[in-house]
């Protein structure tokens, strides 16, 4: 059954009006940023792909609950959510908590990608999130380098215009210094285009 009905509302005044002050002050500017270059595409069948899944059911704050928002999300759009984690408690609670558009995935995040590049049949991701694994903020290059090998694990399902967003990317010094900075330097040698810079940074191929 699906958990959001939102007919011919705008789904932007929806994530406002739900999300925003949930998510907090470091990550709404970033989702809204990714929401609304998604609704800038006339198109329905919105596909997101996530990794890191739901850990702990409205833990907004902390974690983001990227899952629950973009669940609510691709119903809006008749789309789908694939989200791909480790621990199979998050593929429990995307079951108990989101919809049948979303479609959680237990297994090693860069080996599912990779394999998901090679399916024909599928489609182009509109909208890929990296959120795997956690940031040590004192060693930031493990996070870092796990989620640049998950970029290049899917980017033969990335095309011309498909957006790339990473959540955890604190200020340090005066840089950003989390998850994304590995994947902002090949992203900035390719020519992307960066559409958001914060806690989560946004580009578009």
């Amino acid at each position: 059954m699906e958990t959001t009905t939102l007919g011919s509302a705008e789904f932007l005044d929806f994530f406002d009006q739900q999300f925003a002050a949930l998510v907090g002050e470091h990550r709404a500017p970033g989702f809204r940023a990714m929401l609304g270059a998604l609704e800038a595409r006339p198109r329905e069948g919105i596909l997101i792909v996530e990794t890191g899944g739901l850990r702990q059911p409205g833990n907004f704050d902390g974690d983001g609950q990227s899952t629950v928002i973009f669940d609510a999300y691709v119903q809006f759009r008749r789309g789908q959510l694939l989200s791909v984690d480790l621990d199979p408690v998050c593929a429990a609670h995307t079951r108990d908590f989101c919809s049948p558009r979303a479609l959680a995935v237990t297994a090693d995040s860069v080996a599912f990608l990779h394999l998901l590049s090679s399916l024909g049949e599928w489609r182009p991701i509109d909208l890929l999130y990296l959120d795997s694994m956690d940031l040590d903020q004192d060693n930031p290059a493990p996070s870092a380098q796990h989620h640049l090998k998950e970029l290049a694990a899917i980017m033969p399902r990335l095309g011309p215009g498909s957006l790339i967003a990473v959540d955890d990317n604190p200020l340090v010094q005066g840089k950003r210094q989390g998850k994304g900075y590995l994947v902002e330097e090949f992203l900035a040698g390719i020519g992307a285009r960066k559409l958001y810079d914060g806690y989560q940074m946004l580009w578009e191929l």
